[in-house]
């Protein structure tokens, strides 16, 4: 069962029923709100005999016939999820040259699936392999690029790749999510924040070790404005170790995004749970200030994203810097 991207799945069940399916596109969106999900489930319904729409397919529970149950194992020989296999990896180009040959066999399922998850991690060289893959598709062939930034792509391929938005979950959709897989023990502030993203709220609730990490960045954020500069240090050191450091970032944009709609105009806020703490803290700070610090974060965020940077080096000069 998927939870939220409801507009997405109605658009795709649609377009399935008009027989009028692209061969490849892009699900854009940040990191753990269900993306890759969607597609897994979208392969399972495209190669699989199921009486129902795609929407109606991904609102009731996992179905367990012979292709689903083999996709869910990564054995069905038609689907397959394209991945790197270690930090700082790349999808390479004999990924791609893989991928033409598969896709040229013969077969007697409806679709030969591509799934490429964190598609930002294309090398150069497989990207131009790739273009003619994608220009010049086998009849069979279906590709679903999953990412969190479709601009990674060069217009020539994004060009031809239909790009569907994903965006977070409301909270009540992260509630029925933790409730439908019979997890318990979260409050208000795992919710909050969780940021929408079920991948997240899932590690928060059941991970004891990532929350305990987790909770270390809430507590940095609290208190930044009184933390000395030994302490910043070996929070970043923490926060490298466990591989956190974009963790920190998506929370610290959220955090004083927070602090801002408070200061300017008392409305809702993301962090609802925190309110009373982030009342306090804002009275501290300069309006001014905050604005520079989410214009910073986001900052650091974008040349991360696009550019191979030393991330520790860029998080330690805006966690000092604060």
């Amino acid at each position: 069962m998927i939870f939220g991207h409801k507009k997405n799945i109605l658009f795709l069940s649609q377009k399935i029923k008009e027989g009028n399916l692209a061969h490849s596109y892009f699900f854009e969106g940040i990191s753990q709100i269900g993306k890759k999900k969607v597609a897994i489930e979208l392969a399972k319904y495209l190669e699989g005999d199921h009486n129902l729409s795609f929407f109606d397919f991904t609102q009731k529970q996992e179905c367990l016939c012979k292709i689903c149950n083999q996709i869910d194992k990564s054995i069905f020989p038609d689907v397959e999820v394209v991945t790197v296999q270690e930090q700082k990896s790349e999808i390479g180009i004999k990924n791609i040259k893989e991928i033409e040959r598969k896709s040229s066999l013969a077969t007697p399922f409806p679709f030969k699936i591509f799934i490429f998850d964190e598609s930002q991690n294309f090398s150069h060289q497989a990207i131009s392999a790739l273009l003619k893959t994608i220009e010049e598709p086998r009849k069979k062939s279906f590709f679903i690029f999953v990412g969190q930034n479709s601009a990674f792509l060069p217009q020539t391929i994004l060009s031809r790749l239909q790009v569907l938005r994903f965006t977070p979950l409301s909270k009540n959709e992260i509630i029925d999510f933790l409730e439908y897989n019979n997890i318990k023990n979260y409050n208000k502030k795992i919710i909050d924040l969780s940021m929408g993203r079920p991948g997240l709220v899932f590690n928060l609730a059941l991970d004891n070790s990532f929350k305990k990490y987790y909770n270390i960045i809430v507590r940095f954020l609290i208190n930044f404005n009184k933390t000395p500069i030994y302490k910043r240090l070996e929070f970043i050191e923490t926060l490298n170790k466990v591989e956190l450091l974009n963790d920190f970032l998506d929370l610290g944009v959220i955090w004083f995004r927070d602090l801002l709609i408070l200061k300017e105009t008392g409305n809702y806020i993301n962090l609802k749970s925190f309110q009373d703490t982030l009342e306090t803290q804002m009275k501290e700070i300069d309006i001014e200030d905050i604005k520079k610090i989410i214009n910073n974060f986001e900052e650091v965020k974008r040349t991360i994203t696009f550019y191979n940077v030393n991330a520790r080096l860029l998080v330690e000069n805006l966690v000092l810097g604060l």
